[in-house]
């Protein structure tokens, strides 16, 4: 499609801060039907009939720009919507841009270029929504910048999505200082509860969880017991003093309801898979009970890959698979495991430290170390274990030589074996390269 044609049409002069919050204001009630049915397929669908075709279209450039911002955070917000529409999204953002460049709306220097930052912030949830990390930070971040010379309230919430992504891409003590700026620039009930939860979060990625207990409980005190709070509370509680049973008993407690904090469920089975007591095993739950209890989420790019990553954490006990085949898998969701939030990294590293201790001590120093090498980033040097999980580590923090790890001792050989010219070039390269990077140091 060509997104110029027919942008001459609808010239709009009357672009301003009041004419933009009207129409997103009207939109979002004529929206507002679709949000509360979790109709966010048939929301989209709506909106395009808006936005397309360009050709002859009624609507204004202004308006136009407004449904397409909506349009983005529908398919943020929709479990499955991700994937299907991953063209248009990045047809939708050219067609945006396009129009606010046509309108002189310019990037970081006209009073209205929020306008380029909520279309970053509606692509960095897009990208959080599929897992995408960094991407998703990345986007928030040119939000804040395209916006700048922005007049519009709007902007404290780029700041609090760019909050929101930092956290997740593993550096939760870099936002405090957003955060508590945003507690006293917003004062709605929902703005002050959200915020509260952005903060227990990073407190407890960064292994203040005294803090963060306290903040729950001022939470509960102000809101009530919702489950997403009680959630934070048992949570903390297990991983501040090391018992897990009464999370358990909040999540799966005789005639326990569904909670609405769907993404408990997932955080609880890396939880307890990475617990050093092996009874905890027994009470987590399979990923096929999970993916019933979340029967909805189960076409989600993100929740696609936790489910990927638990189900090999679970197969790696299955005495059925042979061992190499287990060991196998585990290394082959790693490169998943990087793009994952910050908080599901580093329990899916502790569950693997958890299994592969018992079986091949090698490899668990290196995930112990990587671990480590997590909990020292998001606490910023402070801690190197900010889920508390390895604090008799010692028989992980080296690496022996490996005829130390074998069950059984090696037959000597009776005689040097002569390396083959293969083997030879192979470590004549090899001695080469330390050579060079030694004389290089």
């Amino acid at each position: 499609m060509d997104i110029h044609k027919g942008f001459e049409m609808h010239y709009d002069k009357s672009w301003n801060l009041e004419a933009i919050r009207t129409t997103q204001e009207n939109i979002g009630k004529e929206l507002l039907p679709f949000l509360q049915n979790d109709m966010y397929v048939q929301g989209i669908e709506h909106c395009l009939h808006k936005i397309l075709p360009l050709e002859d279209n009624q609507h204004s450039d202004l308006t136009i720009v407004c449904y397409i911002i909506s349009t983005l955070n529908l398919i943020s917000f929709s479990r499955e919507a991700n994937t299907e529409y991953k063209v248009l999204v990045a047809k939708l953002e050219k067609i945006a841009k396009a129009l606010l460049d046509k309108n002189n709306i310019k990037a970081g220097k006209s009073k209205l270029s929020f306008l380029h930052g909520q279309l970053k912030q509606s692509l960095a949830a897009i990208l959080k929504s599929d897992g995408d990390t960094w991407g998703a930070l990345w986007e928030s971040s040119l939000g804040l910048f395209l916006s700048r010379g922005s007049a519009n309230p709007v902007l404290p919430f780029q700041h609090v999505s760019f909050a929101l992504q930092t956290i997740d891409r593993g550096f939760p003590l870099r936002v405090m200082d957003i955060l508590d700026e945003m507690n006293e620039t917003l004062s709605s009930e929902y703005d002050q509860s959200y915020l509260g939860l952005l903060r227990i979060k990073a407190l407890r990625l960064s292994g203040q969880h005294e803090k963060s207990e306290d903040i729950i409980n001022q939470q509960i005190a102000k809101q009530g017991e919702s489950d997403r709070l009680l959630w934070e509370k048992h949570f903390t509680r297990a991983i501040a003093y090391g018992e897990s049973r009464e999370l358990h008993r909040f999540l799966f407690g005789k005639n326990k309801s569904k909670l609405d904090y769907s993404e408990a469920y997932i955080k609880y089975a890396f939880w307890m898979k990475a617990q050093p007591k092996k009874v905890y095993t027994k009470l987590c739950p399979k990923v096929a009970s999970i993916k019933r209890i979340l029967k909805g989420y189960t076409n989600n790019s993100k929740f696609k890959k936790l489910f990927k990553v638990l189900s090999a954490i679970e197969e790696a006990y299955d005495v059925n698979i042979p061992i190499i085949t287990r060991v196998n898998k585990i290394g082959r969701i790693m490169p998943i495991i990087e793009t994952l939030e910050a908080e599901y990294r580093i329990l899916a590293l502790a569950s693997i430290v958890r299994f592969l201790n018992q079986r091949q001590k090698q490899m668990a120093s290196l995930f112990h170390g990587e671990y480590q090498s997590q909990s020292l980033k998001m606490s910023e040097g402070k801690n190197c274990d900010i889920f508390k999980l390895f604090e008799n580590s010692s028989e992980l923090e080296t690496i022996k030589p490996f005829y130390n790890t074998l069950h059984k001792a090696p037959e000597k050989e009776e005689s040097q074996k002569v390396l083959n010219p293969i083997d030879k070039a192979l470590f004549r390269s090899t001695w080469q390269d330390l050579k060079m990077s030694t004389f290089a140091s």
